[in-house]
């Protein structure tokens, strides 16, 4: 049986150019509890021409890193973090079966 996850918004891997297919993980600016707010920067994301920050544009908590930094060719769109409104004791049940 699935398991149920409280509301949540998924943020997976942005493309960043028209061609982008899958990214390279660089450094969290933010973990796991960390309040978001608009133009907060996530992560940095490299491509194979560029480095790029990414920066949110909603509020939230982030749930939990799904991706950490240094993984290599994450797909576009894949699952990089959950994002939940504010309570943090909901962190531990989120996992890569999002």
């Amino acid at each position: 049986m699935p398991q149920a996850f409280p509301p949540h918004t998924v943020v997976s891997m942005p493309a960043l150019s028209p061609t982008m297919t899958a990214g390279n993980i660089g450094a969290w600016q933010k973990k796991a509890g960390d309040k978001l707010s608009p133009g907060d920067v996530l992560v940095e994301i490299e491509t194979d021409k560029a480095q790029m920050d990414f920066e949110f544009q909603e509020e939230g908590v982030l749930a939990k890193i799904l991706k950490e930094s240094g993984e290599k060719d994450v797909a576009v769109g894949s699952v990089r973090v959950p994002l939940i409104d504010d309570d943090i004791a909901l962190i531990d049940i989120f996992s890569l079966s999002l």
